[in-house]
């Protein structure tokens, strides 16, 4: 058996060339960091992440609109996901758990055990035991009808394709709020209220063309858009503006507690309500790890569950109201800070960005995509009523029937175009092998002898391409309709 060598001998020819460690991870770290900006920060566009948006757009591609088990869920997903199926579920859970805050602006509506405040958020029911579907929401926010003109990326083997961005009525990073952590830069958003959002945008799109003075913009911004925590905590917004106007800020809220007496000159405090995302479980721990804490406090009990909240501290005889005030502020987490930190994937760059930067980045692509699919649908429906009005010449008159009803019996398919053509272009100047085709292939015997029905039908798409002209032509207008129509309905 042949004696192998030592790593020093087979070294011991070879010239070793010393490299920094920094040499060899530039190249590399420089290839990984922009990867991550498109995984990791949500886009300035629709608000979400590259998984978050897979998610939704297959659950609306599949028509998941009613429970349906999270497995089957994932299963549909996973071939857009390069990663496997644990980061899809995490993000499906969490995008559900919104419901648990706000139900009128879930993404996803859940059921089964998708994790509580009172239980922590990670710990949930594995996927079989939870179900989900898409929100009327989301459809209405993220799936308007320009998203079938979406530009399209492919997935990592070329097979599928997913939207670069939903084409969203609103930017709803501002609505829903954002998190996330690439390489080098890191996103908060708060939420905010949709309708403030809603009217604080449409006033962008009216003042495009005209030169307002920064000053009174920034005092509309300040009258219409609140920080929304949907828990009931309350919020300080001192500060929220200039976070909303130059993308870097921060505001804090604080959790809802009462002081009650209890028996031998001690007291219980009452915690109904925590910060926005703290959640019991860290809350108590925080309790616990303070140093003080069994200075101030004999017990604590938790009596949290789905339903809502409820933790009690009973205090000592001699803690006073202002210690407890002091102890809750400044040493638990009762007291969270918020940060704006803007920083958003734009075009494949993080970017820090504020509220008008946002908006502009929304406008531009929204009114591409809006203006791109009505005109796909103008010349779509112009050639359809073209059809229809090829097909009423055809049957209205009893020579031009019969002539081609004798084309169609004497004529193979290599040379009924040419007859078809002879025949018809002095009736119809505008014939093509289009017509052509759908005369071929209508079905006669639904239009034989009712006359009126096409002409209803011809009329009905004169009105579908009044207003598709519209759309397309007044992009502005239609966008600031469907905003009204979406923060009427959803009113937050």
């Amino acid at each position: 058996m042949k004696k192998i060598k030592s790593v020093k001998e087979l070294l011991k020819n070879e010239k070793i060339e010393e490299i920094a460690i920094y040499d060899v991870l530039k190249d590399s770290f420089l290839a990984y960091a922009p990867a991550t900006v498109v995984r990791m920060l949500p886009n300035a566009i629709d608000g979400l992440k590259e998984t978050q948006r897979k998610i939704l757009y297959v659950m609306w591609k599949e028509g998941i609109y009613k429970m349906q088990k999270n497995n089957k869920v994932i299963g549909d997903v996973v071939p857009y996901v390069d990663t496997g199926n644990d980061p899809i579920y995490g993000a499906l859970i969490r995008m559900g758990q919104r419901e648990r805050f706000h139900k009128g602006l879930a993404l996803i509506e859940a059921q089964g055990n998708t994790g509580y405040i009172a239980g922590g958020f990670d710990e949930y029911a594995a996927q079989r035991y939870t179900e989900s579907h898409l929100s009327e929401f989301t459809r209405d926010i993220y799936f308007p009808e320009d998203i079938k003109s979406s530009i399209m990326n492919t997935n990592y083997s070329g097979e599928l394709s997913y939207p670069r961005a939903l084409p969203s009525i609103l930017p709803m990073g501002i609505v829903l709020g954002t998190t996330g952590v690439c390489t080098g830069y890191k996103n908060d958003c708060p939420p905010h209220t949709l309708k403030g959002v809603g009217k604080a945008y449409i006033r962008f799109i009216e003042d495009l063309n005209t030169t307002p003075k920064k000053a009174n913009y920034e005092k509309y911004l300040e009258k219409n858009i609140y920080p929304s925590f949907p828990n009931g905590c309350i919020p300080d917004t001192k500060g929220y503006l200039k976070g909303l106007i130059t993308g870097k800020g921060r505001i804090s809220a604080v959790g809802k507690y009462k002081i009650k007496e209890y028996s031998y000159g001690r007291k219980i405090v009452e915690i109904t309500e925590l910060p926005y995302m703290v959640t019991t479980p860290s809350f108590v721990n925080s309790v616990k790890a303070n140093a003080i804490c069994k200075d101030l406090f004999i017990d604590i009990k938790d009596y949290s569950n789905k339903e809502g909240i409820l933790i009690e501290l009973i205090t000592r005889k001699e803690t006073t109201n202002a210690q407890i005030k002091d102890f809750l502020t400044y040493g638990t987490n009762f007291y969270k800070i918020y940060n704006y930190s803007l920083i958003y994937n734009d075009s494949n760059l993080a970017r820090r960005m504020g509220i008008m930067d946002l908006f502009k980045t929304h406008y531009d692509f929204k009114i591409d995509s809006i203006k791109r699919y009505y005109l796909d649908k103008f010349i779509d429906t112009t050639n359809k009523r073209m059809n229809y009005i090829a097909l009423k010449i055809v049957l209205e008159n009893e020579e031009r029937r019969n002539k081609f009803f004798d084309i169609l019996k004497k004529s193979d398919m290599d040379t009924i175009y040419e007859k078809m053509n002879k025949a018809f272009k002095k009736d119809f100047p505008n014939l093509n092998n289009d017509i052509i085709d759908f005369l071929i292939n209508s079905r006669f015997t639904n239009y034989m002898n009712k006359a009126k029905s096409l002409n209803d039908t011809i009329s009905k798409l004169d009105e579908d391409l009044k207003e598709i002209t519209f759309r397309r032509d007044n992009p502005d207008k239609f966008l600031i309709k469907e905003i009204n129509r979406i923060i009427t309905k959803y009113k937050f």
